[in-house]
């Protein structure tokens, strides 16, 4: 009889209304849909690198520029020889945490909780920025130049991963939410991108490059390109320029970083530190882009400008500063927006002799002699301090009768036409002469160099400027 109790019990609470409400339990809770926190969202809104973007290269997933640069690192590629389309990659994707993303209702956040809107939607490709500040894709052209071709001409290439996707979670209803969505007042793409850090950013040391082609040119490729300047050497001491003078600048080339981006600095500094022989660097236009045929391009080059020891006047009389001897100055680009602070180039040169000019004021040799001898530590140069010619019985270091682009063989050899950095063309140096005076002579021919290197025979009253070489 207890056991007919118990049974009749249990059918009276099991009645049609509570079978009812068991039934409206099981449907899905109604809330709101996930969302991605505050910061992730203004990470999107504001085109900040949204880490749970990335790329695969060479098999392995990254999501941020340290991991992608390490690997970058070791593998062997290079600004100068290599191009995008060495570089191959394809978009991923991975899930959020509840750090980065909540919901309300409490659902959980899978592994594929980033997921692209449609097939293909999630795009990576390569870019830059123009000088406008536009956005532009690399174009078939651009991805088969190298990165210091791209460089002359301006261009930073980046990889960039992005495009409309969906946050999900694996329960609830709503169980997405899209990316952008105005309705939530988030109206771009997520995106992340990744630059090209390699090692040796810096291509091209660039002074005037007029006269730099045909027999002007060394043909030493791995040394000069006559269309870009001179190519940094493994050894400091071969690097251009090894002469110098007040006011001769040149452009520095570099691969990899925009000099022109916030947080960017450049500095220089000189060693030893007591050196009269110092250089101003910044990342601005340089005249030479009148001077040479090399454009200059706001986002690839800085401009390096040498000063040291100058005539106190260009009087009989007149004095200089005795150069200190060599210098090796550090040219560094500093990221400054990044804690802690990161080089992001540096070029080193060793200034070994140092030139002293008396102007736009003409002169015989002996003149111009005694007033290089008055300076204190400055004398005439010869014939092969300022050109590698051979003529009218002079022998050089090269054939023809002209300089040659080589580092360390001569004044002109280096610099080219040194009337390309004066006043008349926008720059500071004094250097105004066409043809210069030399203590060289073969007979009772006595020479002068022109700016193009070649030597020409002078008379006793014959008038010309002068730039006087440190003993």
């Amino acid at each position: 009889m207890q056991t007919l109790l118990v049974l009749l019990n249990v059918a009276i609470i099991i009645s049609p209304a509570n079978a009812l409400l068991s039934a409206e339990s099981a449907k899905t809770i109604q809330g709101q849909s996930p969302r991605f926190n505050a910061t992730y969202e203004s990470t999107i809104q504001n085109g900040k690198n949204f880490d749970l973007l990335g790329i695969n290269y060479s098999g392995v997933d990254y999501f941020n520029q340290i991991n992608f640069t390490s690997k970058l690192a070791s593998s062997g590629l290079t600004y100068m020889n290599n191009k995008p389309n060495d570089i191959t990659f394809t978009p991923t994707r991975k899930g959020a945490t509840t750090a980065q993303a909540t919901d309300s209702n409490g659902d959980i956040f899978g592994p594929d909780s980033v997921a692209e809107r449609t097939t293909g939607s999630i795009t990576a490709d390569w870019y830059y920025t123009t000088t406008a500040g536009s956005e532009s894709l690399l174009n078939a052209t651009q991805k088969a130049q190298t990165f210091c071709e791209l460089a002359i001409a301006g261009v930073v290439p980046y990889i960039k991963v992005g495009g409309p996707i969906i946050l999900k979670t694996s329960y609830g209803d709503p169980i997405s939410q899209n990316y952008p969505d105005s309705t939530i007042a988030i109206t771009k793409n997520p995106q992340n991108k990744f630059n090209i850090e390699l090692n040796d950013p810096v291509c091209y040391a660039s002074p005037s490059l007029t006269y730099a082609t045909g027999v002007y040119d060394p043909g030493t490729p791995l040394k000069f390109n006559p269309a870009a300047g001179f190519i940094p050497q493994a050894t400091i001491a071969n690097n251009f320029p090894t002469m110098g003078g007040d006011g001769l600048f040149f452009n520095l080339v570099v691969a990899g970083v925009n000099v022109q981006a916030p947080g960017i600095t450049w500095s220089a500094t000189s060693t030893p530190s007591a050196s009269n022989v110092t250089a101003t660097v910044a990342a601005e236009k340089s005249i030479l882009s009148s001077a040479s045929n090399l454009n200059y391009r706001a986002n690839t080059m800085v401009m390096v400008t040498l000063r040291g020891p100058v005539a106190s006047s260009f009087e009989i009389g007149a004095t200089a500063p005795k150069f200190t001897g060599a210098t090796t100055i550090k040219v560094t680009g500093t990221d400054t927006s990044v804690t802690p602070n990161r080089v992001v180039a540096s070029y080193q040169f060793q200034i070994k002799n140092w030139y002293v000019t008396r102007s736009t004021v003409n002169g015989l040799l002996t003149t111009q002699t005694a007033w290089c001898s008055g300076l204190g530590s400055y004398r005439i140069p010869t014939a092969s301090e300022l050109t590698t010619a051979t003529g009218l019985g002079w022998t050089g270091i090269t054939t023809t009768n002209n300089y040659q682009r080589i580092v360390g063989a001569s004044l002109f050899g280096e610099w080219g036409p040194v009337y390309a950095y004066s006043k008349t063309y926008g720059g500071i140096a004094e250097f105004y002469g066409t043809s210069y005076w030399t203590s060289s002579k073969v007979g009772s021919s006595l020479f002068y160099v022109n700016n193009l290197g070649t030597i020409s025979a002078g008379s006793t009253s014959f008038n010309a400027p002068v730039a006087c070489r440190s003993i």
